[in-house]
């Protein structure tokens, strides 16, 4: 009798165990114990992946640096428009490096404080210079609409990178994420220098009566 209370006893200690054991696999599991199981919850790596944050901001400066060539023609600046075509290449084929990506968004800059003082400057554009100015609007304000959406996503995702993380470099990735956190330190003082030119350049329209696309308007009107 007595062995059989104990074998008794002993039966329900294994099931309470295995009925508690089978937690850590269902929706009730803690991230401790889903990183036990090598995976993460939902919840904690929700969000855009590096590899998707560069690619997003490769389209929004490319359609940027396109708009930037179409006005630097716009306004006579032949060179200028030349090296903004040539970054908007090596945005679009892709490949590029940290390094690279450092030049491009340094030289677009300071190519957007030249063509904010041309606006300052000029008293009317020709014919031509009208056409490229048209060509450019639309772009313009769609990387800056683009590049607005980013700049959360950004925030976020470098404020989860610890700063001089040694574990980075172990990981296949690291020049993925090494350059999205560089982006995204840089991207708001970029998208801001950027996005006082916008205003700026629909200011300019006005005054030389240039029509402005209802579609530039639109991406406009959204931020």
């Amino acid at each position: 009798m007595q062995y059989s209370i104990k074998l008794l006893s002993l039966s329900l200690c294994v099931g309470v165990f295995l009925g508690t054991s089978t937690l850590p696999l269902n929706a009730e599991a803690s991230p401790f114990s889903d990183r036990l199981l090598g995976k993460e919850r939902s919840s904690r790596s929700a969000g855009p992946k590096p590899a998707d944050l560069i690619s997003n901001f490769n389209e929004s400066c490319a359609s940027l640096l396109l708009a930037q060539s179409r006005l630097n023609l716009a306004f006579g600046l032949k060179e200028e428009a030349a090296q903004s075509a040539t970054d908007y290449a090596a945005l679009t084929t892709g490949g590029i490096d940290k390094n690279q990506m450092k030049s491009i968004m340094k030289r677009s800059k300071r190519n957007d404080e030249l063509l904010a003082k041309k606006m300052d400057e000029t008293k009317s554009l020709d014919k031509e210079g009208r056409e490229h100015y048209v060509d450019a609007i639309i772009p313009f304000a769609f990387g800056i609409y683009k590049m607005a959406g980013l700049k959360k996503d950004y925030e976020n995702f470098t404020k989860n990178q610890g700063k001089g993380n040694k574990l980075l470099k172990f990981m296949k990735d690291y020049k993925t994420i090494k350059m999205a956190i560089y982006i995204g330190k840089e991207l708001p003082g970029y998208f801001g220098s950027l996005y006082s030119t916008s205003s700026k350049m629909l200011s300019f329209a006005n005054k030389q009566k240039i029509p402005v696309p209802k579609k530039a308007t639109d991406y406009l009107d959204q931020l």
